[in-house]
């Protein structure tokens, strides 16, 4: 519906456009059955119900996900999200067949292909940073298979076309390529032209951040390591996921001292 507004206010042709290009959010997965039916809604980067598991994942495997993964361990990351559904969920999470982001979801709904980037794979905390492949033992850790993930592949590739379903929902033309795309925040670095090591972004929303970019990556305490869409490079955030609600309390806090 927002697509074909856009087209109508814009007075453009769907036939006109040769491609979408998707962006979306980290680590909130999307669990789907043999059937292709999403299993239950999504549990979003701020939720903090996995707080045991975290700290679970932290005694028993701390050391080797810091060196795999080149993160942390806390609640925002999906593998500690879905340790807490098989904890608590275990009939659901029992049918799970496939596993994949929000932003995945989508490009599959748009082209009946289970893909996704570099970035969105490492906010699930299960794949290797130096080479880009799962991590076997942390999928496994999971109780997942390495055949319910997605392939693997650059923000650049083309996913797919639209099919014809999505096409009609859309108001686009059959056919129309479908990029894979890549995470929020790695569209914001490259929507500010932060492309090289010798730009920084503040990032106020939702969620706060200050990221920067390296030609190399590693693992730095506090902050989250992902894939460039820009090769070699690895964007770092240090963050909050208090940021509008900080905002709203200054705001706030100054307002009522004014009165």
């Amino acid at each position: 519906m927002a697509v074909q507004m856009l087209l109508e206010q814009k007075n453009i042709y769907g036939s006109k456009i040769i491609g979408v290009w998707i962006r979306g959010t980290a680590r909130a997965p999307i669990l789907l059955d043999g059937n292709m039916r999403v299993l239950r809604p999504a549990i979003l980067w701020s939720d903090q119900r996995s707080h045991r598991e975290v700290l679970e994942l932290k005694t028993e495997a701390e050391e080797e996900i810091q060196t795999s993964t080149w993160n942390g361990i806390d609640c925002t990351w999906t593998l500690p999200q879905l340790l807490w559904m098989r904890r608590n969920e275990p009939d659901t999470y029992g049918k799970i067949q496939h596993l994949m982001t929000s932003k995945d979801y989508i490009v599959y709904r748009f082209t009946g292909r289970i893909t996704s980037d570099f970035s969105s794979a490492v906010s699930s905390l299960l794949v290797d940073a130096n080479t880009l492949n799962a991590n076997i033992r942390l999928v496994e850790r999971a109780g997942l298979r390495l055949g319910m993930l997605p392939d693997i592949l650059s923000p650049t590739d083309i996913a797919g076309k639209l099919t014809n379903k999505a096409a009609q929902d859309l108001g686009l033309s059959p056919g129309t390529c479908v990029a894979i795309g890549f995470l929020d925040s790695a569209a914001e670095l490259v929507g500010v032209g932060a492309v090289d090591e010798t730009i920084g972004v503040i990032r106020l929303g939702s969620a706060g951040g200050v990221m920067v970019s390296k030609k190399s990556g590693k693992y730095r305490k506090n902050c989250l390591a992902y894939p460039h869409p820009v090769k070699p490079l690895w964007y770092y955030q240090a963050g909050t996921n208090a940021c509008t609600t900080s905002l709203l309390w200054v705001r706030n806090l100054f307002s009522s001292s004014s009165k």
